[in-house]
């Protein structure tokens, strides 16, 4: 009786082991594997953190298509998102993840072209087509592991005769739908609110609209986007004209405009999710050859209380502009680009961004993989570059039009 009782034991020991050992192996995550990831990146700090800690440092483009423009819109063959002559092909998405080693993308969508009735393309309200067509294109994105920023572009571009740099109830209707059917994609990181917001007249405008007027604000972007369940990052521009002037200052006593010089924290939208991203776009200050000016900016000088060392800071558009639509996009603090400085300049920016928010990176998309700015066309997708001749950006002979800093990015990329 002795012995079964030992026996009996033994087997009780060995079962209470065996079930304990499967348990902790199957609660551990095998070695070099990382633990599946339900949530999508969140913000911490000045940082954007993925849900196993790690931190992510946004590199990448914007790639303007017919989603922003009607013209391309109404073009089957630069509409469709697998047709070679859309500027969002399959391929030209791997070259830019596989190849340029880019982690995001920034793609303008328009409000205006998504609720369009009278378009023949669409067969009636384009909105279902609109919504099928962007779909494919963001998991052709997310399957080649970009992360993905959908940005609200109405404008002239889009054919909106109602655009003027504020946002409406269609456009905040908008945003919510995008939230809303985007929400459970990790890799769709982020919204942003409304590209270049220069109609606002105050910040107080910029945050709350303006009723009588039919301007909605930043708050109603942020409370469209959360009141459907996302937890994305929202992204938010400042209003050109919203700070009333308010310039800064570089250290060698220049003037810089548009920034979020003038904003504080009293302008700031309540997020139930405290996951804001504060973007500025730049060209013309490529050319500064300033460290000092994207701080600057995003208010680190002038007394500001900006985003500057307190958020996660985002260049959403910047390039070395060698054939811009307006000059003064390619000059600034007494320099302009040339063939002879290009180079210098576009990689100066791009390590000072590595710094520029108290020491921490500024996540950036450069402008853009296309048309001669990063790469010649979307079917080879050949790098540009800015020696194939002797050029200044003002030049009218033709000699830059065919220049552009897709070699300088490339190559940087290809070391950081």
């Amino acid at each position: 009786m002795i012995h079964r009782v030992t026996h009996l034991a033994r087997v009780g020991l060995v079962a209470l082991l065996l079930a304990t050992g499967l348990a902790w192996a199957f609660s551990r995550t095998p070695q070099g594997v990382q633990a599946l990831c339900v949530n999508p990146p969140h913000v911490s700090g000045v940082n954007i953190v993925k849900c196993d800690g790690t931190i992510i440092h946004l590199r990448g483009s914007n790639q303007a298509s017919a989603y922003n423009f009607q013209s391309d819109w109404m073009n089957t063959s630069k509409s469709d998102p697998n047709a070679a002559g859309n500027p969002l092909n399959p391929t030209t998405l791997s070259v830019m993840a596989n190849t340029w080693l880019m982690n995001a993308i920034r793609i303008p969508v328009s409000a205006y072209i998504y609720n369009e009735t009278n378009q023949t393309i669409c067969g009636g309200s384009c909105q279902k087509l609109y919504l099928s067509r962007l779909d494919t294109t963001v998991t052709n994105a997310t399957n080649d592991k970009l992360y993905v920023i959908l940005a609200l572009f109405d404008d002239g571009q889009a054919n909106d005769p109602t655009a003027n740099g504020t946002l409406t109830q269609e456009d905040v209707n908008f945003l919510g739908t995008l939230a809303s059917r985007y929400s459970t994609n990790l890799n769709v990181l982020g919204i942003d609110t409304i590209n270049e917001p220069n109609g606002y007249t105050s910040w107080s405008e910029w945050l709350k609209g303006n009723r009588w007027s039919g301007i909605y604000g930043q708050q109603d972007a942020v409370n469209a986007i959360r009141n459907t369940g996302a937890r994305q990052i929202i992204v938010l521009e400042p209003g050109g004209n919203a700070g009333g002037g308010d310039d800064c200052i570089d250290g060698a006593g220049y003037h810089h405009g548009g920034g979020w010089n003038g904003w504080s924290s009293t302008y700031l939208p309540s997020d139930q999710r405290s996951a804001l991203m504060f973007s500025k776009h730049d060209y013309s200050d490529v050319v500064a050859d300033r460290s000092d000016i994207v701080p600057c900016q995003f208010g680190s000088l002038n007394g500001s209380s900006g985003p500057y060392g307190v958020r996660p800071t985002y260049m959403g558009e910047w390039a070395g502009l060698a054939h811009p639509s307006h000059t003064g996009d390619c000059k600034s603090d007494g320099n302009t680009l040339s063939s002879s400085n290009a180079d210098r300049y576009v990689t100066a920016w791009m390590n000072n961004l590595q710094t520029a928010n108290a020491g921490s990176p500024v996540n950036w998309t450069g402008w853009a993989f296309r048309n001669y700015e990063m790469v010649t066309d979307n079917t080879s997708n050949t790098p540009t570059s800015y020696d194939d001749n002797t050029w200044t950006c003002t030049d009218t002979n033709g000699d830059n039009l065919h220049e552009g800093m897709g070699v300088q990015v490339k190559n940087w990329l290809a070391t950081h």
